[in-house]
């Protein structure tokens, strides 16, 4: 899971200088993030694929000043394929650890 976000102003200057970066920690309503993961999903006889993803919220999202930051792989098991969208995942049980897509919890 992720421990923090940050948005960078100036590569140069912002390790010496705060104000060159936003920095985001993890949001206290849920501070145990989100996985998901697939060993192998069935498109058609022909294709499949894995796929793994891991994220968290960020900053203060009660008061919308805060946000998602995750990341998602995925690699065909067998046969050609292309991915343009995915669904994110969110949690709507604040707190509960590492909540899996299959739970009843989990919505686009």
């Amino acid at each position: 899971s992720f421990s923090g976000m940050a948005f960078v102003k100036n590569i140069a200057t912002y390790t010496t200088d705060a104000t060159q970066s936003l920095i985001f920690e993890k949001a206290k309503s849920n501070p145990h993030g989100y996985r998901d993961f697939a060993p192998s999903i069935v498109v058609d006889k022909e294709t499949s694929y894995s796929f793994a993803m891991v994220g968290a919220a960020m900053g203060n999202t009660s008061l919308k000043t805060g946000g998602y930051v995750g990341i998602t792989g995925f690699m065909a098991n067998k046969g050609d394929m292309s991915i343009k969208e995915v669904d994110v995942f969110l949690s709507t049980a604040p707190g509960k650890a590492r909540v899996m897509q299959e739970e009843e919890e989990m919505h686009p």
